[in-house]
C-alpha cells in the first residue's frame, strides 16, 4: 500500500469510526441499533489497523505488528460480542443485554487501547504529525486502559469518568483523521 493512500485510509477510518463509534457508544449503546453498528465498525477498525501499519511499518517493523495485532484483537472483539448480545437481548431484559455488551466492550477497549498507545509511539518516532499530536496519541489510550480498569476494580468510578475519558482519544482520533487526509506523508522514516 502507498503512503499517501495508507494515510488518507487511515484518516478516513479514524473519521469514519469516530462518527460509528460515539453514535453507538452514547446514543445506541442499549439497542440492536448500537450493535448493528458495532458490526459496521469491527471491519472499519481492520482496515485502520492494516493502514497505519503500512504507514508506519518503516519506523519499526515489529511494534507496527504488534500494534496492527492489537487492534485486530480489538475488531474481533467488536464483532464476536454481536451474537452474545443479540441473543441475550432476546432471551433476557435490557439490563443483560446492556451488561453483556459493555462488557464484551470494556474487553475490546483493552485492545484498543494498546494498540492505539503504541501507533501513537510509531508516529511520534515516524514525524508525519506534528510532536505534540503523537504525544496525545500515545497519553489518550492510556487513559482510556486506566480509567478501564479502574472502572473494574471501583464500578462506581464510571460516574464520574465516562464520557470525559473518551474526550482526549476522540481529539486526537479527529485530528489525527483530518491531519492524515489533508497533510498525507511522502514516506514515514
Amino acid at each position: 500500500m502507498q503512503t499517501v493512500i495508507a494515510a488518507r485510509v487511515a484518516g478516513f477510518m479514524y473519521l469514519f469510526l469516530l462518527v460509528t463509534a460515539g453514535v453507538a457508544e452514547f446514543g445506541l449503546r442499549t439497542h440492536r441499533a448500537g450493535v448493528a453498528l458495532d458490526l459496521l465498525a469491527a471491519p472499519g477498525v481492520m482496515l485502520l489497523a492494516v493502514a497505519l501499519y503500512a504507514l508506519l511499518r518503516p519506523v519499526h517493523p515489529h511494534l507496527a505488528l504488534l500494534a496492527m495485532l492489537w487492534r485486530a484483537g480489538e475488531s474481533i472483539l467488536l464483532a464476536s460480542i454481536a451474537p452474545l448480545a443479540l441473543t441475550t437481548a432476546d432471551t433476557f431484559p435490557d439490563e443483560a443485554f446492556t451488561g453483556a455488551h459493555e462488557y464484551g466492550y470494556a474487553v475490546g477497549l483493552v485492545f484498543f487501547a494498546l494498540g492505539s498507545a503504541v501507533f501513537g509511539y510509531l508516529l511520534l518516532r515516524s514525524g508525519i504529525v506534528p510532536r505534540w499530536l503523537a504525544a496525545l496519541g500515545i497519553a489518550a489510550p492510556l487513559v482510556v486502559l486506566a480509567s478501564l480498569y479502574t472502572i473494574i476494580v471501583s464500578p462506581d468510578a464510571e460516574r464520574f469518568l465516562l464520557p470525559a475519558v473518551y474526550a482526549p482519544i476522540g481529539l486526537f482520533e479527529l485530528t489525527l483523521g483530518v491531519w492524515l487526509l489533508a497533510r498525507p506523508p511522502a514516506a514515514a522514516s
